[in-house]
């Protein structure tokens, strides 16, 4: 997962805050999913991701913020 890419050893993260963006329908098909970190501090990351159709287009948006922790 994407936050597992910027979690050092020792830490763990759990979600404080998720909104999902269904921007349109999707028939069942192939999909395409793409995340990325936008920030991360000692105790928060900021991620965002999407979801694509097989036709290219934006199916939904999603943004995630995480409360880091040491174990």
């Amino acid at each position: 997962t994407a936050i597992a890419s910027v979690l050092e050893d020792g830490e763990w993260a759990m979600t404080a805050e998720f909104k999902i963006s269904y921007l349109r329908a999707v028939n069942p098909g192939p999909l395409a999913g793409s995340a990325r970190v936008l920030r991360r501090s000692r105790a928060l990351a900021f991620l965002e991701a999407q979801v694509e159709s097989d036709d290219g287009k934006v199916a939904l948006t999603a943004s995630s913020t995480w409360a880091v922790m040491k174990r």
